[in-house]
């Protein structure tokens, strides 16, 4: 089923979750459907899909529940959103126009003025200090914590957010929902600029072959311990570079082939030593990247740039004992097993919830996390939601059953867009409702060459071949016809993004044309149709590069576009070995919200 998600906006990044705990909630009663109904809309990104329970015709302001808390001071709301058909001239004769709302999202504030001067927690949090068994929250803060102003008003806290994932394998799931992100830096919600997240702040030096990251002081892992510089310095000494772990370096943490370097400066500053400037790592920790954060990329990938170096104390020896007592083959599976958020409850991590059952269970569950270092401009820490309860289906046909029944509170991942209509007419039998977000990347379906082909050796040395890769693209008809009109183009975002590079220009056309004329003297000639097909078709997804995309000429609005027959008339669409179900990326995806 389709999944349009958050790893196709720029920076890959899951928005979902800051969005969600910042964004929109509006007073709400407990009930969790209209709990979620305004919280909801904070998943706008530039892609995704969303499901959430609402009542078929809500008041705009629901009546406050008497036993729901109320954050302290909540700020003044800005002026609603209002869907992008309702002001476009001609939109009520789109198809879908009404569907798709305005494009916002929460700011961070990093004014010294208008930083809050008082805090609040969770009542549930305040029981457990009077009870002991927690600190008072202005130890588990840290001493600048990150600052969210919410789109519209504070919320209220408590609630339960329910959701559907597939298995212990849709960690993705939770990546783009429940891991705030951790990333160290992270996009503004239009993914224009880079701003603070994780870290306070950061710079380049010496020409760009530096990057030092800032990191905010007294900031605690979920199990209250500090963190800092060292838990940098235990990822990169102990875990980047054994070869165990990480058996080579990340193509992101190198420039020009030339693997970088992580160093402690004091215990709240890392930086990133390269040995030629590196401008775009910035935008590498604000992205979902194996760099970026430790929940989102920890577990088998053992990325992140940092760890609880105190969590994993211990030698070599108690390791392996440790790994045989659990009944591991190997000590690195183990560890990857213990470096997991979505399996090990007991992994100390910096996410808004935590996990306390894990995703090897029918009821994957996470709690708030008591030390988030994040709070709203009332003061008012965050996570506003109690928990989040994502539970088993056996297949996705199943889960999207679950949704169009109204089961849950926001759904995006595994909402499927041939289903639209479906959705449509359930809504107020379900007690939800539908959004269409459009994507900025542009693309339905990628073609990408195996450039890791072991079954011809002639095609695999054209396809890492660069300037063939190019002419390739180049050479294609751009107007094509696949139940509409259809153009090729290279990937890239929209021509309404500021990153679209624009058309292809003529004499780029002409230069390559020229250039291969001249190459093919004493060289072997073109390959073969059906090899060039077959290899495009083939695995080998680590190392494959995108050629061109193909997606819609309608203007941003939602394309009616069988899905099976799509998927037939193109074979890019299997060439994704990371799809599970085959099927490509849409450039336009429901949002079920309530």
């Amino acid at each position: 089923m389709a999944d349009a998600t958050a790893e196709h906006q720029p920076g890959y990044g899951p928005r979902a979750g800051r969005k969600f705990m910042a964004r929109n909630l509006r007073p709400l009663t407990m009930s969790r459907r209209d709990m979620l109904r305004t919280a909801s809309a904070a998943m706008i990104g530039l892609a995704g899909s969303v499901l959430a329970a609402c009542g078929p015709s809500a008041p705009s302001a629901p009546p406050p529940n008497p036993t729901a808390a109320k954050p302290a001071a909540p700020a003044q709301p800005a002026a609603a959103a209002t869907p992008a058909g309702a002001t476009q001239p001609g939109a009520a004769t789109k198809p879908g126009r009404q569907l798709i709302g305005k494009l916002e999202g929460p700011s961070v504030v990093t004014d010294a003025a208008q930083l809050p001067r008082k805090f609040a927690e969770a009542p549930a949090l305040a029981d457990l200090v009077k009870q002991g068994k927690l600190p008072p929250f202005e130890q588990r803060l840290p001493e600048e914590p990150l600052v969210i102003q919410p789109v519209h008003e504070v919320g209220r806290y408590g609630g339960t957010w329910h959701r559907g994932f597939t298995g212990p394998g849709d960690r993705w799931n939770g990546n783009r929902t429940v891991t705030g992100p951790d990333s160290l830096l992270f996009w503004d919600y239009t993914g224009e600029k880079v701003g603070p997240n994780v870290a306070k702040g950061y710079e380049f030096q010496d020409d760009g072959r530096t990057f030092v990251l800032h990191l905010r002081k007294g900031m605690r892992w979920s199990d209250g311990e500090p963190l800092t510089a060292d838990d940098f310095v235990f990822w990169y000494e102990d875990i980047y570079q054994n070869k165990e772990l990480i058996p080579t370096p990340h193509i992101l943490f190198s420039i020009n082939g030339k693997p970088g370097k992580l160093e402690k400066v004091d215990d709240y500053t890392v930086r990133y030593v390269f040995a030629a400037p590196y401008f775009l790592f910035a935008d590498i920790l604000a992205g979902s990247t194996p760099m970026s954060g430790h929940a989102f990329r920890g577990g088998d990938d053992m990325m992140g740039s940092f760890a609880p170096a105190h969590y994993a104390a211990g030698g070599r020896d108690a390791v392996d004992k440790m790994a045989r007592d659990a009944q591991f083959d190997t000590w690195p599976l183990w560890f990857k097993f213990k470096n997991d958020y979505a399996k090990n409850p007991e992994l100390p991590t910096i996410t808004p919830w935590k996990t306390t059952a894990p995703s090897t269970t029918p009821q994957w569950t996470l709690e708030r996390n008591p030390y988030y270092w994040a709070v709203d401009t009332s003061g008012n820490q965050l996570p506003y939601i109690d928990k989040v309860v994502l539970s088993l289906a056996e297949n996705l046909e199943v889960l999207n059953l679950r949704a169009i029944a109204g089961e849950y509170d926001h759904q995006e991942r595994h909402v499927d867009l041939g289903k639209l209509p479906v959705y449509l007419e359930n809504q107020e039998r379900g007690n939800y409702k539908v959004y269409l977000d459009p994507g900025d990347y542009a693309g339905d379906c990628i073609i990408k060459f195996n450039r890791s082909l072991a079954s011809d050796a002639e095609l695999k040395k054209w396809f890492n071949d660069v300037d063939f890769r190019r002419a390739l693209s180049l050479a294609r008809a751009r107007h094509i016809d696949l139940d509409g009109p259809r153009r090729l183009e290279q990937v890239q975002p929209r021509p309404r993004v500021s990153h679209h590079v624009g058309d292809i220009r003529p004499e780029e056309v002409q230069r390559y044309a020229r250039q291969d004329r001249a190459r093919q003297k004493g060289r072997p000639g073109f390959p073969a149709a059906s090899g060039r097909h077959r290899a495009v078709a083939d695995g080998g997804h680590h190392s494959r590069r995108p050629v061109c995309a193909i997606h819609a000429d309608h203007g941003g609005d939602p394309p009616a576009v069988d899905e099976d027959r799509y998927r037939a008339d193109c074979p890019g669409a299997r060439a994704h070995a990371g799809r599970k179900d085959g099927r490509r990326q849409r450039d336009t995806a429901i949002r079920l919200v309530g």
